[in-house]
């Protein structure tokens, strides 16, 4: 195994980058970098433990993940609409007969728009 990186290095090579990766997660930017910066107390914490078995960027990446949806756990509950409420808003009310050729077709971009707008833990579940 070659040498670890200090952790200065590790910091300055790579903060920006962890914070844009928990930016997807928390999707506000100082909660993003509030995240990252736990991420790196726990690469500080834990840098003895690196077994070099993958890079050390691909590491620092799933530390970030887990940081990032620790974050999220942590979160209250919020009132969140059922995914079949919100399906129903977004589909065109039906025409007097089901079997009628005419019926419109519903809107998946309008769906598409609605789970992409889900905070990260809510879109996984969600799309399962």
């Amino acid at each position: 195994m070659e040498k670890l990186p200090t952790f200065d290095d590790l910091y300055s090579d790579h903060f920006s980058y962890i914070k844009f990766v928990c930016l997807k997660f928390v999707k506000d930017e100082s909660i993003a970098e509030d995240v990252a910066q736990d991420a790196f107390v726990n690469v500080w914490r834990k840098l003895h433990t690196f077994k070099g078995q993958s890079s050390i960027k691909t590491w620092l990446h799933r530390v970030a993940i887990n940081q990032s949806l620790m974050y999220l756990r942590r979160q209250p509950k919020i009132e969140r609409l059922q995914l079949e409420d919100a399906v129903v808003q977004l589909l065109p009310a039906r025409t007097s007969h089901p079997r009628q050729k005419d019926c419109a077709k519903p809107s998946y971009q309008k769906l598409g728009e609605w789970i992409s707008n889900c905070v990260f833990a809510t879109r996984s579940v969600r799309l399962l």
